[in-house]
């Protein structure tokens, strides 16, 4: 056997070693339950669950201190941001105003997130959205701080709790039809 011929053996053989012991070395660890997929249903249904019935921060009312909400009466707020899927937040907004339609533009609170104020007033002129847009803090709520890339809304109470705490899915805008049909009873 000449020098080439054995130089390329030692490779393979090297090769060999080094994949037997890899797989020898990785198959005895444990896999362990991957978590939810980032943004896939499973994880929204759980952030939905963790936030349901959290009460808002005292400074949403400082915020929104010309709302005030009576003993029976319920609001719907919309919380997006300028880092959301911009084509969730269009598509949720178009479906708010057929809400706003049939409700009031008045039982909506829009809470947004935009560096450049006037970015956001020219949204909200162009997105014809009929109320006032309060520009809140990135992490002014819980949620925030979960990295959510989709806007989300629920529905709020003279007692302050979240109540039908809904996350858009860019993968399931069905969802947001099925939601707003869920929450007409409160409004009616």
């Amino acid at each position: 056997m000449n020098t080439a011929n054995k130089i390329l053996v030692q490779i393979v053989l090297a090769g060999l070693v080094a994949t037997t012991y890899f797989m020898l070395t990785n198959s005895k660890e444990e896999v362990e339950p991957s978590a939810p997929k980032r943004g896939g249903y499973a994880e929204t249904v759980s952030l939905q669950e963790k936030y349901e019935s959290s009460k808002i921060p005292k400074a949403f009312f400082n915020v929104t201190s010309d709302i005030s909400l009576g003993n029976s009466e319920k609001m719907l707020v919309f919380r997006f941001s300028e880092l959301n899927c911009g084509s969730c937040v269009t598509r949720e907004i178009r479906e708010l105003r057929d809400f706003a339609d049939k409700y009031g533009w008045e039982r909506i609170t829009f809470l947004a997130t935009n560096s450049d104020k006037e970015a956001l007033e020219t949204y909200k002129r162009v997105s014809r959205i009929k109320t006032e847009v309060y520009n809140i803090d990135q992490h002014f709520f819980e949620l925030d701080k979960e990295l959510v890339d989709t806007p989300y809304m629920f529905v709020i109470d003279q007692d302050s709790t979240i109540k039908d705490l809904f996350i858009s899915m860019k993968q399931d805008p069905d969802r947001s039809i099925e939601y707003f049909s869920s929450i007409s009873r409160y409004f009616e």
